[in-house]
């Protein structure tokens, strides 16, 4: 009876110790595991960047940002986080002595950006009902060959997060400037009329 109760007693503690060792195991464990809440949080979070442009309108019509165009851009953000972001604004800019008459110089409104989502804007806010451009410059006839332009962007969300991104724009090396204030109008009258017609199009 003896021998049988150490039996016992010896199968009890050996259970006992090997859950004791597991319990710190098991701690150490939980304690490693990522924590949503701590450094991970910022990739579930809205994050909100360039994502490309297009050439909306160009003074020569030839797609190519060249010395002397004025130059029309469609740009879209990109939300690249897990969530969605919401009432999103950006504010475009350049430094660039090349540029000329950049506008629009207030924020554009691009709303709501779901996650991992692109999204176009014009610059008065609007993407399907008025597509349009998103920002505009003339750009200089002195500047260089393959000279860069960066076009800077700040952007609030809401709750008051910001980001901060740039792009750049390459001025091809011909030279499209028009001769006279006369041809500059002229230029933007044929893009005024082209617009006319689109929108006659569509009613």
């Amino acid at each position: 009876m003896k021998k049988i109760m150490e039996k016992i007693m010896k199968k009890t503690m050996k259970k006992f110790c090997m859950a004791s060792l597991c319990i710190p195991l098991l701690s150490s464990c939980v304690l490693n595991l990522p924590d949503p809440i701590g450094e991970d949080t910022e990739r579930f979070m809205p994050n909100i960047k360039y994502a490309r442009h297009s050439i909306y309108f160009d003074s020569n019509d030839d797609e190519i940002v060249s010395k002397g165009d004025v130059i029309e851009l469609q740009v879209w953000l990109k939300n690249t986080g897990l969530s969605g972001a919401d009432f999103v604004k950006a504010t475009f800019f350049t430094a660039s002595e090349y540029v000329k008459g950049f506008t629009p110089a207030t924020e554009i409104r691009f709303g709501n950006i779901p996650a991992e989502s692109y999204k176009m804007v014009n610059h008065n806010g609007y993407r399907d009902k008025q597509p349009d451009y998103t920002v505009r410059f003339t750009v200089s006839p002195s500047t260089p060959a393959n000279a860069q332009i960066p076009i800077c962007i700040d952007i609030v969300g809401a709750t008051d997060r910001t980001w901060k991104d740039t792009f750049n724009i390459t001025v091809d090396d011909v030279i499209t400037a028009p001769d006279s204030a006369a041809a500059a109008a002229e230029f933007m009258s044929n893009r005024e009329i082209l617009q006319e017609n689109l929108e006659y199009k569509k009613t």
